[in-house]
């Protein structure tokens, strides 16, 4: 697991590292959240603060990354889960206080030099307003795209369980609520006349429109499979298998590294465009952007296009905005409550795993894990072995270095595991259906479970 939280962690901390260092190339005449006449974009004392703003970036990254190595040397999975978190909250929190300072750097140049750009009158261009979503990919795509949810969720409730088949549609749902909001607020993005020049307008704003839609939409295409795949996983053996993690594994990568790529080119285009224009009508927003983010109390917009020209802001001058954020704020402290609590209470409880006999069923529980109830009437066999089946597939629940606890599926059959790895033996408990595994931490306590079970 380690070695995930470590993989995990350069992976983040470059990729913030290469997203946050664009906003260190010009791109509408904005580098560093400042717009600056044409003239001066590529002066060497541009360039030079530029320059260090994307190496501190490198350096934090290349930093947060050596430190994750210290993950090897913690032998608690709680205790890694809460250093990586850490790790990760802090890094993230680093990046961004590093945009704001050079943010300020590049404001406090531009103040020296005198080098302001003229603050232009906005230009309203009738035309670009009645055609700016014109080239948005339509949102039939997008009901297409949720349509397969349906019978996939019926095939997940013919082959596992209601619970399992719930999770999955309301996800497949939620997912599609979401994507359809924002291709609704990007249709209502407004179209803004950056030059003179009307048809280099409509270009960039249908570019823009496009490339936006287009990556709303086939996000919900790829999350699908994503979702339902490890349904199919379950329900599968041998080479199919494996051949189905290395699709999940391939789709996963394909979906960061295109999205990533492909915004990336619109900025380009964009930039292209921008270029065949002799001027770009600056309307005085720098105010706005000095936290690195949008806070306009005065706009009345919630979403805005970001400055490096890739994504969607939202306007934390706004009501709205502002309960959004807090919002996802109190969905991360959740996160990280909801996974290190359970991690505690296995790593520090004395006996977390539970084995208890009533006089018709035996009951296994553990701390935020389903509990399973086996009628006795129902059991076939029970008796010690030493290992678990192989492969095993996790269908719902954790599976870490030291615990393997919730739904799995072996070959086409049904488990239950509560078990801590570093246990032997393991209590195994046959039924027609579905197999149970079970350990206390205690081996002893293992083997005074078994003996007391007394099964007819």
């Amino acid at each position: 697991m380690n070695y995930i939280f470590i993989g995990m962690m350069i992976f983040i901390c470059f990729i913030q590292a290469f997203t946050l260092g664009l906003a260190a190339k010009p791109h509408q005449q904005v580098i560093l959240e400042n717009t600056l006449p044409k003239e001066y974009l590529n002066h060497p004392d541009v360039r030079a603060l530029a320059k260090t703003y994307r190496q501190r970036l490198f350096q934090l990254a290349t930093l947060f990354s050596l430190l994750s190595l210290s993950l090897l040397f913690i032998s608690y999975e709680s205790v890694q889960l809460t250093v990586f978190w850490l790790l990760l909250m802090t890094s993230i929190a680093g990046t961004f206080l590093c945009k704001i300072y050079y943010i300020r750097e590049m404001k406090q140049l531009i103040t020296q030099k005198q080098w302001q750009p003229a603050v232009e009158p906005q230009l309203i261009d009738t035309n670009l307003i009645l055609n700016k979503n014109q080239k948005m990919v339509s949102v039939r795509w997008l009901y297409l795209s949720y349509l397969p949810s349906l019978p996939l969720s019926w095939y997940t409730l013919q082959v596992t369980d209601f619970s399992t088949a719930s999770i999955l549609f309301g996800s497949s749902t939620l997912l599609f609520v979401l994507m359809l909001i924002n291709h609704y607020y990007i249709g209502r993005i407004p179209a803004k006349s950056l030059t003179s020049n009307s048809n280099i307008n409509q270009r960039y704003n249908d570019l823009t429109k496009h490339h936006w839609s287009y990556i709303t939409i086939l996000l919900n295409w790829l999350m699908l499979p994503l979702l339902f795949l490890p349904v199919f996983m379950t329900k599968s053996a041998g080479i199919l298998a494996y051949a189905l993690i290395i699709v999940y594994s391939c789709l996963v990568l394909f979906l960061v590294f295109f999205t990533i790529g492909y915004l990336y080119s619109l900025r380009k285009k964009q930039d292209q465009l921008l270029m065949q224009s002799s001027d770009f009508r600056y309307n005085g927003e720098d105010q706005y952007w000095t936290y690195g983010v949008y806070i306009n109390p005065n706009d009345p917009k919630l979403f805005v296009p970001d400055r490096i020209g890739m994504n969607i802001g939202m306007n934390l001058g706004r009501t709205a905005g502002k309960v959004a954020m807090g919002f996802i704020t109190i969905l991360l402290i959740g996160t990280f409550f909801i996974t290190v609590i359970p991690a505690y209470l296995y790593d520090f409880t004395a006996n977390p795993l539970k084995l208890e006999t009533t006089e018709t069923s035996i009951v296994l529980s553990a701390p935020f894990s389903p509990t399973a109830t086996i009628p006795i009437d129902i059991i076939e066999s029970v008796e010690l072995v030493e290992e678990l089946p192989h492969p095993l597939i996790k269908t719902f629940g954790i599976a870490t270095d030291n615990y393997a606890l919730g739904r799995f599926t072996s070959q086409n059959r049904s488990i239950y595991l509560f078990v801590d790895h570093r246990s032997q033996p393991i209590i195994k408990i046959q039924t027609k259906s579905t197999d149970y595994y079970y350990t206390n931490k205690s081996p002893d306590q293992t083997l005074s479970l078994y003996q007391g079970l007394n099964l007819p």
